[in-house]
């Protein structure tokens, strides 16, 4: 009785798995940059509650790398938040050592859990989402992340 007890425990758990994290996953900053095919500062404008996450749309501001669509679309387990961190205008030097990035990595999930806030601009590397840094706040001009892509390019 205790093993059906067990198996009916088992089977009724709500337990996820990552079999293939996705692109971008563990990649320096260095290779984030050489490697993205888009990167792009936009503004988040919508979110809409999809399945078990959240589907956020971002407006296009500018194209760094590549061309993005005038909309940026993003699937995250996470609703958004009422502000997001920048680590100082990424100043601080916690945010330059290797694979960190505002969003923290869930134990079982396929990539780094990012939230976006509405009002505020990111620096997006849509095709590489599995890095941490892939979905910064760029909360203004002088933002050492923002000028460190630039040059980097």
């Amino acid at each position: 009785m205790k093993y059906l007890v067990l198996a009916f425990i088992l089977f009724n758990l709500n337990v996820e798995a990552c079999y293939k994290p996705k692109d971008g996953y563990g990649m320096s900053k260095d290779a984030l940059i050489k490697s993205a095919k888009i990167i792009a500062i936009a503004e988040l404008v919508k979110v809409e509650k999809q399945g078990v996450g959240f589907e956020y749309t971002f407006k296009t501001l500018s194209n760094l790398v590549g061309t993005s669509e005038e909309e940026i679309k993003f699937y995250g387990r996470f609703p958004p938040v009422i502000k997001s961190e920048d680590f100082e205008e990424h100043t601080d030097d916690k945010f330059w050592e290797n694979d960190i990035g505002r969003s923290w990595f869930p134990s079982g999930t396929c990539g780094p859990a990012h939230t976006f806030a509405f009002g505020e601009r990111y620096l997006l590397f849509p095709s590489l989402y599995g890095a941490t840094a892939s979905g910064e706040n760029v909360s203004s001009v002088n933002d050492k992340w923002l000028a460190y892509v630039k040059k980097n390019l």
